[in-house]
């Protein structure tokens, strides 16, 4: 039978999607699992939510502006906000608004006695590379909360020694593109479950006591090294199917990662790192708007 309200949705999202391709911070499609939204105080963002989608919980800070079309305007105070949805019989679906501290990061060196540093001018003046206005405040009990359904936060928080509470940065659009990248892998038969993490984020402070170039995008919360590893060896997987687990295998992931940014129309870097005493083998990719391959 047809879906008049299917059809409807998939109308409004051909001829909107295309106005917020480049500019995908004042648009949010609700999907399945868990949803990050990550903003500042009193930020306002539109969600797009299909009739696939229930919602099962009232909160002051979402609203209906039309009938797939919601208001969110992000709660003063920073912190975690969820808000529940069903998806087809499925209540699993989550929307998580992330409400980031304020600080100016082009002047201040440290946050609750968290050291950061401060953020570099823009390189060559790009939006992608201008200081953060915000970091998430994170306690001890935060670092198991997930931000999507493969990503928690320790994963992607910063290895520089501290106490509570510490700070992190991630982007909306990042943790979209590891959902993305994590399906397209499994479309080419990779199999695995969740992303092994080397590295997400890096206060300024961090990035350049390991000696990382002073305009690292591991500082702007889309730029992550990851690997496969779901045998649970702490090393990357045998990817290419040769019986050994070698640097073969970072070239072969790395073909992959570069093959995705071009079937998701994305612009970006991907880099790769061969195993050695300090580490072993990962691909580094992020989201930076422009592309860079090492």
């Amino acid at each position: 039978m047809f879906n008049f309200k299917c059809w409807t949705f998939c109308l409004l999202l051909t001829f909107i999607k295309p106005v917020f391709a480049s500019n995908y911070e004042h648009e949010f499609v609700l999907e399945p699992g868990i949803n990050s939204l990550i903003v500042m105080p009193n930020e306002s963002k539109t969600v797009i939510v299909s009739d696939d989608f229930t919602v099962t919980d009232k909160v002051p800070w979402f609203s209906r502006q039309s009938e797939h079309v919601f208001h969110v305007i992000a709660p003063h105070t920073p912190g975690f906000y969820r808000l529940g949805f069903g998806y087809q019989g499925n209540s699993r679906t989550v929307l998580q608004v992330i409400v980031k501290t304020p600080i100016d990061t082009a002047k201040q060196g440290k946050l609750n006695n968290y050291q950061i540093n401060t953020y570099p001018s823009a390189y060559k003046g790009l939006a992608t590379y201008r200081p953060p206005q915000g970091l998430i405040e994170i306690s001890k009990a935060d670092e198991a909360l997930f931000l999507s359904d493969i990503v928690q936060v320790k994963n992607v928080m910063c290895k520089q020694t501290s106490g509570y509470p510490k700070y992190v940065l991630v982007t909306t659009e990042g943790l979209k593109m590891l959902n993305r990248l994590r399906d397209y892998l499994l479309e080419q038969g990779v199999k695995f479950n969740r992303f092994s993490f080397i590295s997400g984020y890096r206060t300024p402070y961090y990035n350049k006591m390991i000696g990382n170039g002073r305009h690292s995008r591991h500082q702007f919360g889309d730029a992550f090294d990851l690997y496969i590893d779901a045998d649970g060896d702490s090393r990357m997987d045998d990817l290419n199917g040769d019986g050994k687990q070698d640097k073969k295998d970072v070239d072969y992931l790395y073909q992959l990662f570069v093959a995705f940014l071009k079937h998701d129309d994305r612009l970006g870097g991907v880099g790769k790192y061969y195993p050695n005493s300090r580490h072993g083998g990962f691909v580094h990719i992020d989201n930076r708007g422009f592309t860079a391959r090492w």
